[in-house]
């Protein structure tokens, strides 16, 4: 009510970086980051927006591919709220892991802050919202482990699309 950046870092740190964790996440995905989230010690991000498809995740252009027991990221995200932050733990990624029938399949992975191949870009220099924490992404061949994947393969646009809803007032 007061001040807008502060309430978009609470928004975005509840809706979209615990909240995917706590809805679809596995119990041992859980257990290792929802406490320090929860307790305030740590924020994570939600990338899903994209230079060249804005918030439209059907357009997705990120991908990952399974290289034996792990996903191997390339792509780029933008206007990613609490992704740069010293106590962001990890951002939430949609990418592009297969195709059924002539349709993207988009998942969502969890990435660490500190992957290699994974770089926070300087921080937006923006109008408004200036203490907000926003930060384009860059993958370039991100590996991280098979068990990142949040939920089920193919179904992170439609999970997202659930925790829009949920965090949306």
């Amino acid at each position: 009510r007061v001040d807008q950046s502060i309430a978009i870092t609470l928004e975005a740190g509840v809706s979209l970086g615990a909240m995917p964790i706590h809805r679809f996440g596995t119990d041992a995905q859980r257990a290792e980051y929802l406490p320090d989230l929860l307790a305030g010690r740590a924020l994570a991000g939600f990338g899903l927006t994209e230079p060249e498809a804005g918030s439209d995740a059907g357009a997705t252009r990120t991908t990952a591919r399974r290289d034996g027991e792990e996903w191997v990221i390339n792509g780029s995200k933008q206007f990613i709220t609490n992704s740069g932050t010293d106590i962001t733990r990890f951002v939430t990624v949609t990418a592009v892991t297969g195709e059924s029938g002539g349709r993207k399949q988009i998942s969502t992975i969890i990435v660490p802050n500190g992957t290699p191949g994974f770089t926070v870009e300087p921080g937006y220099d923006k109008v408004g919202w200036r203490a907000s924490d926003t930060h384009p992404l860059s993958f370039t061949d991100a590996r991280v482990p098979v068990s990142h994947l949040l939920g089920e393969e193919g179904r992170g646009f439609a999970n997202f699309l659930h925790i829009l809803d949920e965090g949306r007032i």
